[in-house]
């Protein structure tokens, strides 16, 4: 697949989340339970975003296994991934809010976890399952590239600092990938970081 169409469905997927997610705003803002319900928008955004993107893609013939879900070629894959997430959560931890929230288990936490298992999932699915795979006739470097430009593209509401540190974690994310023949690690790196970082990140980046 040529990059322009690549660029194409991937777009799908960040209009549909960015749209939903800004359109609720003004109702977070509104509500009582601001926090809780701005991480509910992103779950539902992500849902909505991910169905139709998988909706788009089925129609190439483009499978999830085609995507990678399929079991890790060694247990060394998970190891570096989690030892990713390690290293990305440490740094997101010096924000004073995300190590407020970041050990907490409460009702708040566990909608949060949630939220994090779903973009986690939804989010590898498209960035490194699509991109790369579908990328790959242009060389691995140039798929990997790719994959975390447009990751942090995709994360351009955090601002320039949060655009590099995707592009990092996603460049390190798409090594865990190239190498393990698998989404899988990517997605449970994924989900790690953000259920140890939220709701510390979105309480302290829109004030929430």
């Amino acid at each position: 697949m040529n990059i322009i169409s690549i660029v194409k469905y991937v777009s799908v997927f960040f209009l549909v989340v960015i749209g939903i997610t800004f359109l609720m705003y003004p109702l977070v803002m509104e509500s009582t339970s601001r926090i809780e319900f701005f991480l509910v928008t992103i779950s539902i955004s992500e849902l909505v975003g991910i169905s139709i993107f998988l909706f788009l893609i089925r129609r190439l013939g483009i499978t999830l296994a085609d995507l990678g879900f399929h079991k890790p070629t060694s247990i060394t894959s998970i190891i570096l991934a989690i030892f990713i997430a390690t290293i990305y959560s440490l740094i997101e931890l010096q924000i004073p809010q995300v190590l407020q929230y970041a050990f907490e288990i409460n009702f708040l936490k566990c909608i949060a976890i949630t939220t994090a298992i779903i973009a986690g999932f939804s989010e590898e699915v498209v960035f490194r399952g699509f991109i790369i795979t579908q990328s790959r006739t242009y060389g691995t470097l140039k798929s990997s590239l790719l994959s975390a430009s447009l990751f942090g593209v995709y994360h351009i509401t955090w601002g320039l600092g949060g655009v590099l540190g995707t592009f990092l974690l996603g460049l390190g994310l798409a090594y865990v990938f190239n190498s393990s023949k698998s989404i899988v690690p990517c997605i449970i790196s994924h989900a790690l970081i953000d259920s140890l970082i939220e709701p510390g990140l979105v309480i302290s980046f829109f004030h929430l």
